[in-house]
């Protein structure tokens, strides 16, 4: 756990920030800010507010903006979302991923059933109407059956957006070890695909429309349009460590781990935008790559 790195790492992200907007020269418009990737959640709102300030302070904030937070449902409560809302955060997207128990444990989700229905909960109270859940199907031993009740309950909970993923077994995890060691049922690939084809038809049933392959919003003002600047080829910015970001044809990648990210953030190393210390990748992509 890294939770005592995250005051050194918000003032190292902050650095970044200033940096890569003073190089700028200008306070270039942005329509939208996404924290993502891990558990943002886990940063107090105190953190946010200064990193929130440093932003509109390097940029220029356009009318409507589209801020976002990914978060895990265990690690929220009312008085958080409500402090997060005032910020002016405006749409969470949080990681649910399942409504089963078991599924949960062989994903080995740190959060309960309970946890994901009181964060729903709490987001309306606290003033959110523009929630997305994340599910996966195709999990090890997940029938079809135990897939439609989650995404019935899922479609009766309300969520203004849907991201709905087919479980991918990535290297290094402990699924895809328990996977290898055949301590989990193999992965029914048809079944999988059955799983979609009910889910597009429910979702359509209920009057989502499916704007990627993989998510679907009530209405087109819900779908989420930060990813539509990536799915697009439009540039964007990224800040933090592990972090991507595609401006000026040149894909930017930065240092993954928080050690080396805010050692990186250290120097004072003047480069030219949209370059910053952190950056340990550039690659210049032309429209046909």
């Amino acid at each position: 756990r890294v939770e005592h790195l995250i005051p050194e790492y918000v003032a190292a992200l902050r650095r970044e920030i200033r940096y890569v907007a003073e190089a700028a020269g200008e306070r270039l418009p942005v329509h939208t800010i996404f924290f993502g990737g891990g558990t943002p959640s886990l940063l107090k709102p105190a953190e946010y507010e200064g990193i929130l300030a440093d932003l509109q302070a390097g940029f220029k904030f356009l009318p409507e903006m589209e801020i976002s937070l990914e978060a895990n449902p265990g690690t929220v409560t009312l008085e958080s979302l409500t402090d997060l809302h005032r910020l002016g955060f405006n749409r969470i997207s949080f990681g649910v991923q399942s409504f089963h128990p078991q599924d949960l444990t062989v994903l080995g989700r740190i959060h309960s059933v309970p946890d994901a229905l009181n964060a729903l909960h709490w987001s309306h109270k606290a003033g959110f109407e523009n929630l997305s859940l994340d599910l996966i199907f195709g999990l090890p031993g997940q029938s079809l059956k135990r897939w439609q009740a989650n995404l019935d309950l899922a479609v009766h909970l309300g969520p203004e957006h849907l991201s709905i993923y087919s479980l991918i077994l990535e290297e290094g995890t402990l699924l895809n070890a328990w996977m290898q060691r055949g301590l989990l049922e193999p992965i029914n690939d048809d079944l999988a695909a059955d799983m979609y084809e009910w889910t597009e038809d429910r979702l359509e049933q209920a009057g989502f429309q499916q704007y990627e392959i993989s998510n679907w919003a009530r209405h087109r003002s819900f779908q989420c349009r930060h990813n539509l600047q990536y799915w697009r080829m439009e540039p964007y910015l990224g800040f933090g460590a592990g972090a991507h970001g595609y401006t000026m044809g040149q894909r930017i990648a930065n240092a993954g781990w928080i050690g080396d990210y805010v050692k990186r953030m250290r120097q004072l190393d003047w480069l030219e935008f949209p370059f910053s210390p952190a950056n340990v990748s550039r690659t210049h992509l032309r429209r046909e790559d």
